[in-house]
């Protein structure tokens, strides 16, 4: 494939084009030697016409040689120079790698979400893109959500194992009863507010005897009819949150390079993408599983210890409590490291799970508590305007649930765009001649491999 070639014309521009087309467009007076042309060659820059004296010469015979064949193709720079994106790359190879600026590329993420979804708008666009939300947000739940508060009809049902005073303890309890009281003003819950703590305290200490007092107590064989499937269903959920998680990533990065690609081939083009995402996520989701459940063991066997008499100390409850947070916290931010700079170093340059984590762990700097504390603002203020938002449509679609999450994840979708090409740019000043690399998708190399996009008329 030959070199090629554009030219701009009262801001307009054309291409691309061989050398003979352009040649054969000068002489047919489509544009004068005023007139701007470009070609690889020129980097970020457009030259005049009337540089180019094959264009316009005297006698004929005066042309160039043919560029040199075989050169790949490559989008020319916008005109003028704008934003970097990307999904329309500015001639990375001039451009030396630099540090991170943490807000002047969520400015650009701003810029280019605005592009992406309102250039022109698609509710078709904008559904696709909540759909990779959506799977994303689904993946997100704790597997811990299988073990929630009992009803009366399901304490009764573990009456035969024993587990029936367990789950009917104060502990599983707590926050119904004190939702209760704040509603109905109860004078514990107004005028006492350590209260919420000292029982917080007391039912942890209660939840935990029952619970100490059952393992103790039941057979060896009811225990494992019992912890086996818990265990097995825990892990099943981690692996299947790790799929969707890996699976509505790699749709949502995918639409950044290929915003109106159909969904099937969108669907089919991820899988690449997200099979090594995968196995990192399971590997991530099951070393947490085990640390929540050591975690667990721990605090079991020390509210279990207390006497029943006394008072459970303050400290240890509010050790408990900060201990809980800690390893949510640190679960989210590995989680969401893996999404904002291990996951673009697996896509685009092919790297696997652990080379791509041991790089973006190399290149981070002081620069990422910023990116956190800006990125936990935005979140919480996403996920309050997306609650609203369904709070709003709730009347009108709470007969259909799944579209009350659906309208929560069309919600959602300016901010998870705007995170994922916030984390391209970072992770693109680092490693500039990463903008040329496309996700790898064995199915769209013909779609790939078409005309580059023309730049911007001067």
């Amino acid at each position: 494939m030959n070199v090629v070639w554009y030219y701009a014309k009262d801001g307009s521009r054309t291409g691309p084009l061989s050398w003979a087309e352009l040649r054969d467009a000068a002489r047919a007076g489509a544009f004068g030697p005023g007139d701007l042309v470009w070609t690889p060659g020129y980097g970020a820059e457009w030259r005049p016409a009337s540089t180019l004296d094959a264009l316009f010469p005297p006698p004929p015979e005066a042309a160039p040689p043919d560029p040199e064949p075989d050169a790949p193709p490559a989008a020319p720079p916008p005109l003028p120079p704008g934003l970097r994106s990307p999904f329309a790359p500015e001639a990375p190879d001039a451009r030396p790698p630099e540090r991170p600026r943490v807000l002047l590329s969520f400015a650009i993420a701003m810029a280019n979400m605005r592009v992406l979804l309102f250039s022109p708008f698609s509710l078709g666009r904008w559904c696709a893109i909540a759909l990779a939300v959506l799977i994303a947000v689904v993946g997100a739940q704790s597997e811990f959500r299988i073990v929630g508060a009992t009803d009366p009809a399901t304490v009764e049902r573990l009456r035969p194992v024993g587990l029936d005073r367990v789950f009917s303890s104060p502990l599983f309890t707590f926050p119904e009863r004190w939702t209760r009281a704040y509603l109905a003003g109860a004078p514990e819950a107004v005028a006492d507010p350590f209260a919420v703590w000292r029982d917080l305290g007391a039912s942890l200490r209660d939840t935990s005897r029952e619970a100490s007092a059952w393992f103790s107590s039941a057979p060896a064989a009811l225990r494992a009819a019992v912890l086996v499937p818990l265990l097995s269903a825990l892990v099943l959920f981690a692996v299947l949150h790790a799929w969707l998680l890996a699976r509505g990533w790699s749709l949502l990065l995918g639409r950044v390079y290929r915003r109106d690609e159909p969904l099937g081939l969108a669907w089919a083009g991820a899988r690449a993408i997200s099979r090594p995402l995968f196995r990192g996520l399971v590997a991530l989701r099951l070393g947490a599983l085990a640390v929540e459940a050591a975690a667990t063991v721990v605090v079991l066997r020390r509210f279990a210890a207390l006497d029943p008499a006394a008072p459970v100390p303050p400290l240890l409850t509010l050790g408990t409590v900060l201990s809980g947070l800690a390893l949510l916290l640190a679960d989210m931010v590995a989680t969401g490291f893996l999404r904002d700079f291990a996951l673009p170093r697996v896509a685009l340059r092919r790297m696997s799970m652990r080379d791509a984590l041991r790089d973006a762990l190399r290149e981070t700097g002081p620069w990422y508590s910023l990116y956190l504390l800006v990125l936990s603002g935005l979140a919480l203020a996403a996920i309050a305007a997306a609650s609203t938002v369904v709070w709003l449509l709730a009347p009108l679609l709470s007969a259909v649930p799944p579209l009350l999450l659906f309208a929560y994840a069309m919600a959602l979708v300016p901010f998870s765009l705007a995170r994922c090409l916030w984390s391209l740019d970072l992770y693109f000043r680092v490693h500039p001649e990463a903008r040329l690399l496309l996700p790898p998708c064995p199915v769209l190399r013909v779609v790939v491999r078409r005309a580059p996009r023309p730049p911007r008329a001067p």
